[in-house]
């Protein structure tokens, strides 16, 4: 878990300005409005620092202070609740690979919630303000699992983390395809010799009848 940002009275003006429109005023493109780049710089410069570079979906570490390299993330999408836009517990960093897959999925038990949702329950994902990422996910080299979390299992379907495992075993394939992650998280939780060897021989499988 994390920090949230504390904004200076500058961008506090901007934030306080945007969240006096009325419901139906608020509208996702504000965030990309020009008297708005410097409370965005100032979110990413807080949570490069706050997060140790690391992606908070991912946890893959990008030692850099360009912001380019970095994704500002709405935990909740600010297209579908752009009213939670500026909110500090709904900001983040993470990696262009966990941005693109993560997108404007649903992350909330009540997608339809008006109000910020401040529980941890409130939420299908590992939230990084409010679990801790280590209680739910588990990794081991490139290939992660759950810990008998549902929190954790959706994390890795919705940020597609396995993509990792995937690249690095040359695999050119579908990653939507569960066989494969099925396989993996099998391979990574058993406790049997004999299961293991099982498993193993299913991934060869698989692999085996990949197109080359």
């Amino acid at each position: 878990m994390m920090q949230a940002i504390t904004y200076s009275a500058a961008e506090k003006a901007i934030v306080d300005a945007f969240n006096a429109l009325p419901f139906n005023d608020k509208k996702a493109s504000y965030w990309s409005d020009d008297v708005t780049k410097a409370t965005r710089d100032a979110i990413k410069d807080f949570y490069i620092l706050e997060q140790d570079y690391r992606c908070c979906y991912c946890r893959r570490k990008v030692l850099s202070k360009n912001k380019g390299d970095w994704q500002g993330d709405h935990v909740i999408a600010r297209d579908t609740h752009a009213q939670f836009m500026f909110e500090p517990k709904n900001l983040a960093i993470c990696c262009r690979g966990c941005n693109g897959e993560k997108s404007n999925k649903n992350v909330l038990r009540n997608a339809k919630r008006k109000t910020f949702p401040v529980n941890s329950d409130d939420y299908l994902i590992v939230h990084p303000h409010m679990d801790d990422y280590d209680d739910h996910i588990r990794w081991f080299g490139q290939v992660c699992a759950p810990r008998k979390s549902n929190k954790g299992a959706k994390t890795i379907e919705m940020c597609g983390l396995m993509r990792f495992a995937a690249d690095y075993a040359g695999l050119d394939t579908d990653m939507n395809d569960r066989r494969f992650d099925e396989l993996v998280g099998q391979l990574m939780t058993t406790n049997s010799k004999l299961e293991g060897a099982s498993i193993l021989a299913g991934l060869k499988v698989y692999i085996d009848n990949l197109a080359n």
